[in-house]
């Protein structure tokens, strides 16, 4: 099978995004609004998710009953789950025995070790306590919370669900936020006290992944000619050069248009998914673009704890170079990150994770 590495360059490219957003540097690197990257993310799993559903229904046009649904819903859930659990688990290891070397934790911090334990079990966008110590736990909880809402309603009303509902939902949503607060940098606020911001988010960006991806279908079956290619390739690489040149100029003052942002990664990625670019066919398999987007993951897990304390880190390493605090953050957290790739994929050919993944893909859904 082959492998879109056009998208797995993008996920690449919207990780260093969020490392450089979360290092909060200044100047050319600067990316305040790289928060909005968090969006790409969530359409991604959208579409991807729209993908699998449509794949099953067209192999299996009988109508699902109820509890089919469901087991597919969970089955499609934990390998979700478990395929991130190696890295969540070696960055939670490596960043409490970072905090613990700093003195931000010790051996007597019980109800911090206990928060750790729900860093596992994605309740936080529940309203309940984590350590999040890879900084990242926001976001699973609530993409999470989304699959588990959205996933049973496109298996079983696909077509209504992400051709009209989706993109209304995500729209109401996205406009419900920015309304209340201004932007979409809310991960964690609960609105009127009930409604958690990173879920509502969760919900709107995956939708609107599943709408971008059946209007790349419909693209996809369209005939073009060379002129017309060349135009949708440039659309394409316009469209993420500026949504991320938004990140880039972001402030308190311009954030009122970051559903702007959205609607250029939206459009972005509905012309990358239909697979019309030319920038496509020169990355498909190519080794160097799937090395990258599997980089990113590992990356994305392993970045937060050195970009956020880079004071704490430049202390430990007793580092006293002419390279700013920031810089050193984001260089070890690179490294690490390369280190935690590798650690993953050696978990992931043990026979423990195979196991695990086995009972999973043996589940019936008959």
């Amino acid at each position: 099978m082959k492998r879109a590495g056009n998208i797995e360059l993008l996920r690449f490219v919207f990780a260093i995004v969020i490392v450089l957003h979360h290092s909060m540097v200044e100047g050319l690197l600067a990316m305040t609004g790289g928060f909005l990257s968090v969006e790409f993310f969530y359409m991604i799993t959208g579409a991807f998710m729209a993908k699998s559903c449509k794949k099953y229904i067209e192999e299996n046009k009988q109508v699902e009953k109820i509890d089919i649904t469901v087991k597919h819903t969970y089955k499609y859930l934990m390998k979700r789950i478990i395929s991130i659990l190696p890295e969540l688990f070696i960055s939670t290891i490596i960043g409490l025995v970072f905090f613990y070397n700093i003195g931000y934790i010790n051996a007597q911090s019980y109800n911090f070790f206990r928060h750790v334990v729900n860093d596992f079990l994605f309740v936080q966008s529940l309203g309940m306590p984590v350590a999040s110590v890879s900084g990242i736990v926001w976001y699973l909880s609530s993409m999470y919370f989304g699959i588990i809402i959205i996933y049973p309603i496109i298996r079983r009303h696909y077509t209504v669900y992400c051709r009209l509902i989706a993109p209304i939902l995500a729209l109401f949503l996205m406009g419900t936020i920015i309304h209340n607060y201004g932007t979409l940098n809310v991960p964690a606020e609960y609105l009127w006290g009930v409604f958690n911001t990173g879920n509502m988010r969760s919900i709107a960006m995956i939708s609107l992944g599943c709408f971008a991806y059946e209007l790349s279908s419909d693209i996809k079956e369209k005939q073009f000619g060379k002129g017309s290619l060349v135009f949708l390739t440039v659309l394409e690489v316009a469209c993420y050069i500026i949504a991320i040149y938004h990140m880039h100029i972001y402030s308190g003052e311009n954030s009122i248009f970051d559903e702007q942002a959205v609607f250029l990664l939206f459009v972005g990625i509905m012309l990358t998914l239909s697979e019309v670019s030319l920038i496509r066919n020169l990355l498909v398999d190519n080794k160097v673009a799937v090395a990258l987007g599997k980089y990113s993951g590992a990356l994305f897990f392993g970045h937060f704890i050195w970009v956020q304390h880079p004071a704490e880190l430049v202390y430990l390493l007793k580092y006293s170079g002419n390279i700013p605090e920031k810089y050193v953050g984001i260089l070890f957290a690179l490294i690490v990150s390369i280190i935690l790739m590798i650690l993953s994929i050696l978990i992931k050919k043990g026979r423990v994770y195979k196991t695990c993944l086995n009972k999973i893909n043996n589940i019936t859904c008959d």
